[in-house]
Parts: structure tokens; sequence; C-alpha cells
């Protein structure tokens, strides 16, 4: 008789890429916890406009309530004391979420990526902090003439790079190198939609000579790594383009664009509604050109419209979290999570683009101006 296969309790989800705090955290260990404290901050205000988290152990007596405490600094970042015996990994990912990198005191925390300085004074206390050391990218030393210890350089790797106390903008510059490194954008075209205003699918409306959805297939490859289209359960594809079905059903937009985290995690997504047939090249390209990675998510509105318009947005990967949160309340709606949460919105040069298209009426107009 053959082995049964091991029952599975849970679904089998793609997670995000994420360390013990988030997408892009780096230790840094080797010298004192004043020290570290002093050059993240510094390291701080060379990343911006990304948001940087700092996580230490509180080194004072705990004055304010137990648990995760914040301040404002003038590189909008923020500064965190945990205590490690009321916390857990899970609770440290909700937190940061909505940061872009994230700095520890590797004397007290690990994290997936390190950076470690050459100094004497704490030469020992490294040298027993070396099962910390898993995937060093930055070794820093006080002077260019410092000699790097022996026992460290088994650690060092072949993209591991050496500088300067000094040198703090070129340490920014290997941590946004890393960030970007794992970066990746994914182009969404929603087509799930019932067209009950307009009596027919529109995602097969010809205005460009083929289908929508093959018209934004087309526009969207040239920028994006991957394209789909998003389809409800019971939309039979007759495209080319790869379908992402929506597992969120009955939220409209929201339900295309959390199938497409819940799919890929780690991207960015890219989505263009078949609603928008005046969508060019030049639109897509404007709305990369100025997007902001810092912010959730990055949009146009109308030169009349006081509110951003949801269905030509990037959506950055934190907005994942952010997206399901709006719903948990009891929201569905993508525009009302752009109104309220950390976005760049952006004037939308032509009004005409961003023309929604959902009745024959409207569709007779888009094509004349098209003609």
């Amino acid at each position: 008789m053959s082995e049964s296969k091991a029952h599975k309790k849970h679904a089998n989800l793609t997670k995000p890429h994420l360390g013990s705090w988030g997408r892009c955290e780096f230790a840094i260990l080797g010298t004192t916890c004043s020290e570290i404290q002093t050059v993240a901050k510094q390291i701080a205000a060379h990343l911006a406009p990304y948001k940087v988290a700092y996580i230490d152990e509180s080194h004072q007596e705990q004055t304010e309530p137990t648990g995760f405490h914040t301040q404002s600094t003038k590189q909008s970042s923020q500064w965190g004391h945990v205590q490690s015996q009321l916390s857990n990994d899970y609770q440290h990912k909700l937190t940061f979420n909505s940061t872009d990198i994230q700095l520890i005191n590797g004397n007290h925390f690990e994290a997936d990526q390190q950076i470690v300085f050459i100094d004497d004074k704490k030469k020992d206390s490294l040298h027993r902090k070396l099962d910390r050391i898993t995937n060093l990218k930055i070794v820093v030393k006080q002077s260019h003439d410092q000699e790097i210890y022996s026992f460290l350089i088994p650690h060092m790797q072949v993209d591991t790079v050496v500088v300067s106390r000094e040198d703090i903008s070129q340490i920014g510059e290997v941590i946004i190198q890393e960030k970007n490194r794992n970066s990746s954008m994914n182009g969404l075209i929603l087509a799930g939609g019932k067209s009950t205003r307009m009596g027919t699918d529109k995602g097969k409306i010809n205005y460009h000579g083929m289908s929508q959805v093959e018209y934004l297939n087309l526009l969207l490859k040239p920028y994006c790594d991957e394209v789909y289209v998003s389809l409800r359960p019971e939309q039979e594809s007759e495209y080319s383009v790869p379908s992402i079905e929506d597992s969120y059903q009955g939220f409209g937009p929201m339900s295309g664009i959390l199938s497409a985290f819940k799919h890929n995690p780690n991207a960015a997504w890219l989505t263009v509604a078949t609603d928008l047939p005046m969508i060019a090249d030049e639109s897509i390209k404007d709305l990369i050109q100025r997007r902001n990675p810092a912010k959730i998510a990055s949009c146009y509105k109308q030169s009349q419209s006081e509110f951003p318009d949801p269905l030509f947005t990037i959506w950055e990967p934190k907005a994942y979290l952010t997206l399901l949160s709006f719903l948990s309340l009891g929201y569905s709606c993508p525009r009302k999570v752009l109104i309220n949460s950390d976005v760049n919105v952006l004037q939308i040069e032509d009004d005409q683009t961003l023309l929604n298209v959902n009745d024959p009426e409207t569709m007779k107009l888009a094509k004349s101006l098209l003609a």
C-alpha cells in the first residue's frame, strides 16, 4: 500500500520576501550601541525619500508604556525601542510594513543582512557574534589602512563592500542597490467587471484595431516583468495574456488588485482597467517616471476632481497589507485606500487620458476621439 501524502492544514500561500523586520533589513554590529545609533541616523539622512526604521533595545529606564515606541525625526523615520520578550517576528513585520528600509542594532537583534564595523573596542564582542553574520553586505573601517580581522574574512562575500567610516553616502548607495535588486513590477489589466452598463465585455471592445485587453498588454509589456489580465472565476479567457482569477470575489477592482498581490506579494503592480481606452504609451511612461516607491502607490487625478483615480495606478508591495486592512474595516473601494493613505498623487496633463468608459454613449465618444 502506497504511503499517503501528508495532510496540509493550511493553504500554500506565496509569502512576501521578509526578514525578521521587513523587506530590506540590515543589522549593524561590531561597534558600540551609541555609535550604531549615530551611524543609523546618518545613513537615514542619505536614504530619502525612503522611510527608514531604526530598531534598538531601550538603553534607559523604561518610562513610557511597555512596547514599541516611535518618535518623529527630520528624516521622517521611525526610531523604535522593542521589548524583545514582549514581541515576535509577526508583530515586527506588521509594525514596520509601512517602512522601506530597516536598520537594526545588531548588538541586540539579528537581521537578514549585516553591516559590520571594524572597531577594536568591540573586537572580542564581534568575535562572539559571528553566528549572526549570515549575509555580510558592508564592512566599515575606521580608517583606510585599518586591517580587517582575520576571523571576519571567511564571512565576506563576492559582493561585500568595504568602506571607511566617513563614507556614509556610499553605505546608503549600497543599501538602495540591495533594495532595488529585489524589486520588480508586474502589469495587471483589470477586466473582471460584469460590464452591466456597457452590455458587452469591455475587455473585448476594439478601440485600437484589437481588443482592449490585447492593446493594454502591448502597452504594458515593455515596462513590466510580467503582464496578467484579472478575471472573475466564471469568466472565460479568450486572450493571449496570462490570467489571474479573482480569489477575493465581489469587491470590484479591489478583488483583482488583492488577487494579484496574493499571486505575487513581492512585486509592485501597475494596474490599468479596460474602462480607460485613452491610455497610451506616453501615459504609462509618465506614471513610471514620476513614480515614488516610498509611497504605497502612485496615481493620477483629473484637474476637476479632488480625488485620485484608482484605475490607473502603481501599487507598491507594501500596499498589500494596507489594502487588506481597509477590507478588514469594511471598505472595498481602492479609491478610499488612496484618499486615506500615504500616496503619490499626480496631476494628469490631459484629463481625457482618464476618460472612464462604462456605457455605449461614452464608448462612441471615445471612439470618435481616437479616430
